[in-house]
């Protein structure tokens, strides 16, 4: 649990961080994701029997 000098101190910030958008013009910055558009390319049809996942690891055969 925090000492009370560390409590006041984190409800200071808290407070403070509810503050400083009331008393200032603050805009949140950009991240560019609204600029994004992700398309959904399926894999084709495929035969999961054929899908060989194995490597080869110290010249043997790991699957």
């Amino acid at each position: 649990m925090p000492k009370s000098n560390q409590s006041k101190e984190i409800m200071d910030r808290k407070i403070d961080h509810l503050k400083i958008p009331l008393e200032f013009n603050v805009q949140h910055s950009k991240n560019y994701f609204e600029h994004i558009k992700l398309i959904h390319h399926p894999i084709p049809d495929v035969d999961f029997e054929e899908v060989d996942l194995s490597v080869k690891f110290f010249n043997k055969k790991v699957s």
